[in-house]
């Protein structure tokens, strides 16, 4: 599936600017939207990959099974006084299995759940915690897994699918 694109030209410059529409067009307004969010309301934050990888070679999982891993995190988080947002982006492997990519920005060191506990909550196999070895900005940050939707699109079984999910942001504004 070919990458799409909106052809806008703006009224008072008359610059012609190409916008990328389609599931991809989406994945970078949550993208904007969670890096303004952290931008304007984390003075510190933290990142962490979390891989959930289904053990047996089933293909085809609800984001059921993310929700719930979801919200145990959330709640810790929310216990101990932090605030996250998330990206996350189902992928296939070579095996045939579903396995999902999930970035975590939040703004307290020391309080995201240990891997054992998040397996307790995914139930379906294993739970793979690692958190990006440089200190990088956040947009790219979060452009990180953004290499995982490109892979979307090599799968005709994703075309009907949402094949990312991210946390409900209201548009936030700069003022000036």
């Amino acid at each position: 599936m070919p990458l799409t694109y909106l052809r806008l030209r703006n009224v008072k410059t008359g610059e012609l600017i190409h916008v990328a529409k389609g599931r991809y067009g989406n994945f970078l307004n949550s993208v904007k939207k969670i890096v303004n969010y952290v931008h304007y309301n984390f003075q510190k934050y933290y990142v962490v990959h979390l891989t959930l990888t289904v053990a047996e070679n089933i293909s085809d999982i609800s984001c059921d099974h993310l929700h719930r891993v979801d919200t145990f995190i959330q709640q810790r988080l929310k216990r101990v006084g932090a605030e996250g947002k998330r990206i996350a982006v189902k992928e296939f492997q070579e095996r045939g299995a579903i396995h999902f990519h999930v970035l975590y920005i939040y703004n307290k060191a020391y309080v995201f759940p240990h891997s054992e506990d998040i397996a307790k909550s995914w139930k379906l196999g294993f739970v793979k915690i690692s958190a990006p070895k440089i200190h990088i900005k956040l947009y790219k940050i979060v452009n990180y897994i953004g290499k995982y939707i490109g892979k979307g699109y090599e799968y005709e079984a994703l075309e009907n699918k949402k094949s990312f999910t991210a946390s409900q942001i209201k548009q936030i504004y700069k003022l000036s």
